[in-house]
């Protein structure tokens, strides 16, 4: 997509979701508590509900994340439903916007909202272009724990699109220094290092607030970077000239 296309369609998203007077977000993951958080902060006098399939959303993180989010959501307003699992119609995306009526497997009655944003995970790797003998059966690109790619001398793989462990948790976590180890140990012989992921997710949920941002540690607990230095050290130094430094500058999204 250009970035026209892509500044095109969340233009198209942005103004559906405003419009809509009542809203379902269908997920357990970060991506629909963030959704579901961000719709009620901007929307107060819209209607937010969080349906989610299992006890608690954010099952990934540790308890403590949850417990905090969800005071956040309350104080918000957004009604919250455990255990409703969403039927999915077949060949449904990971993610869209519909209307209408949602059927759940778990056996509660039909719900029905102005705009349904399905948030279930359904990632999907841009890998069509590779191989099929370097894809575990997701299409995510099979690797050692030394992140090579079996079969293949001198190939490896880290990021979302590597399959490193049940969370691909190896582009945050700094799988990055192992990478460089390991490509310059393996010509010269020596052994390489594995990478070790965490065993829950970790980082900010709900994203960049008018407060700043919340960042959750391994252990669940909160630590807040206030909105000044997240505006003028964390986004435009760290994030766009640091971490984003690929993306052209002369073609803003926003």
């Amino acid at each position: 997509q250009s970035p026209a296309e892509i500044r095109a369609e969340i233009t198209a998203s942005h103004e559906r979701l405003a419009a809509a007077g009542s809203i379902m977000v269908i997920g357990g993951g970060a991506a629909a508590v963030s959704a579901a958080a961000n719709l009620a902060a901007q929307w107060p006098d819209t209607t937010v509900d969080l349906y989610f399939p299992h006890e608690r959303p954010l099952r990934d993180h540790h308890p403590r994340t949850w417990e905090h989010l969800q005071r956040r959501l309350t104080r918000l307003g957004v009604g919250l439903y455990p255990h409703h699992r969403a039927q999915v119609p077949e060949g449904f995306g990971c993610d869209a916007i519909t209307d209408g009526e949602v059927q759940w497997a778990s056996g509660q009655s039909p719900s029905r909202a102005d705009a349904v944003l399905w948030a279930i995970g359904r990632v999907l790797p841009n890998t069509e272009w590779l191989p099929a003998d370097l894809l575990d059966e997701n299409g995510f690109v099979v690797v050692t724990p030394e992140l090579r790619v079996p079969g293949y001398r001198g190939v490896f793989a880290i990021g979302d699109v590597a399959a490193t462990d049940p969370l691909r948790s190896s582009a945050r976590n700094r799988a990055d220094s192992v990478l460089a180890y390991n490509i310059l140990a393996e010509p010269a012989g020596r052994p390489l290092r594995s990478y070790r992921p965490p065993r829950r997710r970790w980082g900010s949920v709900i994203g960049v607030q008018s407060d700043g941002v919340e960042v959750f540690a391994p252990g669940g607990r909160p630590f807040r970077v206030p909105a000044w230095p997240v505006r003028r050290v964390l986004m435009p130094l760290i994030v766009r000239r640091g971490i984003y430094r690929g993306v052209r500058s002369n073609q803003p999204l926003g």
